[in-house]
């Protein structure tokens, strides 16, 4: 082969290494998606709830209603997770630690998220669970808000394995 030949070979092999060299640089970073991992709390989190709700071992699930506090209620279905799922703990505990922005998930009874709050009432869940989104504002699932509309009633298996295992997704 011609030295000339090679040495411009060399040459374009040197210049397109700089160039990708250059465009690393000047590449914007891959981020995870905090939507991502903030409906993923809030799926994994309701999904809990209504196993809770539907398991029929648990005290108090059968009789909910608005005169226990939530506050009574969370700590009971995260109780009910670590007893029966031990090894699906951390839900909860990304459940505590907030959202992707750090701040607390919202969670109030149906009856009590105003009418106008069509996104967040297309289910029939009694207990809603959202996140403000990344401006912090509740707007009650309008705006940037992250809600999952999961109806418990209709996507659990109403018995659930009790073998610290996760329910089946394709039935028993």
């Amino acid at each position: 082969m011609n030295k000339k030949v090679v040495w411009v070979f060399v040459v374009m092999i040197g210049l397109l290494g700089c160039f990708r060299f250059g465009l690393r640089l000047c590449s914007i970073p891959k981020v995870t998606s905090p939507y991502g991992s903030t409906i993923g709390g809030i799926y994994y989190t309701s999904m809990f709830f209504g196993m809770w709700l539907s398991y029929e071992g648990t005290e108090g699930a059968s009789s909910i209603d608005e005169s226990i506090p939530l506050d009574t209620i969370v700590q009971a279905v995260s109780d009910f997770v670590d007893k029966k799922y031990p090894k699906q703990k951390w839900v909860f505990e990304r459940f505590h630690a907030g959202d992707a922005w750090g701040q607390e998930y919202n969670i109030e009874w149906r009856s009590k998220v105003p009418s106008n709050a069509d996104i967040l009432l297309l289910n029939n869940n009694p207990i809603l669970i959202w996140s403000s989104g990344a401006n912090g504002f509740n707007e009650f699932g309008g705006g940037d808000d992250i809600c999952d509309e999961i109806d418990w009633r209709i996507s659990l298996n109403p018995k659930p394995s009790l073998n610290g295992q996760m329910p089946n997704s394709n039935g028993p």
